[in-house]
């Protein structure tokens, strides 16, 4: 009995320790991965937002048109066309701006994973900021 709690003991701490330790390559791909969806978000969100802000813009125009126009005969639809193309933008722009947000989300999750174990102790090879002070007596 006395020979088995120590063995017992031994193999749970290694299996912590070795669990807690990152791969090399793991790390490169998940660097590769978030780099990847990092770059899908942002032409996402840019072009969410090109879409959103120009949308916005024709159906102001549209309204504008609208109004400036003088005729009271018949009916006019100088600025549908502007409104129409503005509201089909904007709605354009809400699923590239939804799947911008998955991108971001999926490239952050990435990154975590990369430090996940049971207790997770640092590997030999990672590289920590510190900051010495040494006191010369």
């Amino acid at each position: 009995m006395k020979k088995v709690l120590p063995i017992v003991l031994g193999l749970i701490f290694s299996f912590q320790i070795s669990q807690g330790q990152v791969k090399q390559a793991t790390n490169e791909v998940n660097h590769l991965q978030y780099d990847f969806l990092m770059s899908k978000h942002k032409k996402q969100k840019t072009g969410g937002l090109i879409f959103l802000v120009g949308g916005v813009a024709s159906i102001a125009a549209g309204f504008v048109t609208s109004k400036n126009s003088n005729s009271t005969n018949y009916i006019d639809f100088s600025g549908v066309g502007f409104i129409a193309v503005g509201v089909i933008s904007t709605i354009i722009s809400i699923p590239l701006l939804i799947s911008s947000g998955k991108n971001k989300r999926k490239a952050k999750a990435f990154i975590a994973s990369e430090n996940i174990g049971f207790n997770a102790m640092p590997s030999l090879n990672t590289r920590y900021v510190s900051l010495g002070l040494s006191i010369n007596l």
